[in-house]
């Protein structure tokens, strides 16, 4: 499992191309996010992502991974 998943990290995603809905643990309504948006990931937040449109959705997502037994972090 991914470690965001195990709540031991935080994830930056950047929306490269197309749109993308977020449903959320912490929103009623679906989060749409378009080319250009940053979305900041919480270990506290459960979500997934559709793609409702008919084209591609291109992304970039980054684990942020804390380790307190690692000094380099």
């Amino acid at each position: 499992p991914a470690a965001t998943a195990l709540g031991m990290a935080e994830a930056d995603l950047y929306i490269i191309e197309g749109e993308i809905n977020e449903y959320a643990s912490n929103c009623a309504a679906p989060i749409v996010h378009k080319a250009g948006d940053v979305v900041a990931e919480t270990p506290e937040v459960s979500h997934w992502w559709k793609n409702l449109g008919d084209k591609t959705v291109v992304l970039l997502s980054a684990d942020l991974l804390k380790d307190k037994n690692d000094h380099n972090m």
